[in-house]
């Protein structure tokens, strides 16, 4: 018989429970939840990120640091109405899917 704790650890994936704890903390930083216009993608140290913001879906890649990081900065930055869109590469990519 297995222990719910023992059952958990053995699905726990720790590269999955980074990217949703990402995903979460951006979100928080929105207020938002599931309606928010709002994606977010962690491959390895990356962070793709993008929002509707004025009207325009935005993109951007970021480096994804060691310690948890303060992404207000960065969203507030991205979601800016004079923001300068940066990120083609995410753009390339969408368009494979």
């Amino acid at each position: 018989m297995w222990s719910r704790r023992a059952f958990l650890g053995a699905i726990h994936d720790p590269d999955t429970a980074r990217s949703t704890g990402v995903e979460r903390d951006l979100l928080r930083v929105f207020e938002g939840g599931c309606s928010t216009p709002f994606g977010c993608f962690v491959e390895g140290q990356t962070v793709w990120v993008g929002l509707q913001a004025h009207g325009r879906w935005r993109a951007a890649r970021w480096a994804l640091p060691e310690v948890r990081p303060d992404w207000e900065p960065r969203l507030a930055a991205l979601s800016a109405p004079d923001y300068a869109e940066e990120a083609h590469e995410l753009d390339a990519i969408c368009s494979r899917i």
